[in-house]
């Protein structure tokens, strides 16, 4: 687990518009019904190396558990918000 965590943080993207999509992306799954999008800063551009995490979460071949997949998603989008608002707040220091 600690190792797949570790290759998550690897992977996620550095841009902010995938990155936004991953937020919203892993926010649907977390939160379903109760899920409002994010106020989008940047517009949300698909992420293929996230689609690829999330693939490897939903199969049940490696997290058979829903408290694995959940741990895993949750990583995933407090890893993806985290960058998302460093580079927000790299973006505001520049002016």
């Amino acid at each position: 687990m600690e190792q797949f965590k570790e290759a998550i943080i690897q992977n996620l993207p550095e841009d902010k518009h995938e990155l936004s999509w991953s937020a919203d992306e892993v926010g649907k799954i977390l939160f379903k019904d109760k899920w409002e999008k994010l106020p989008q800063m940047v517009e949300p551009k698909l992420s293929n190396s996230v689609i690829g995490i999330l693939q490897v979460i939903q199969s049940d071949g490696l997290f058979p558990s829903d408290k694995e997949k959940n741990e895993l998603y949750n990583h995933v989008f407090s890893e993806s918000v985290n960058r998302l608002v460093d580079k927000s707040e790299s973006i505001v220091d520049i002016f």
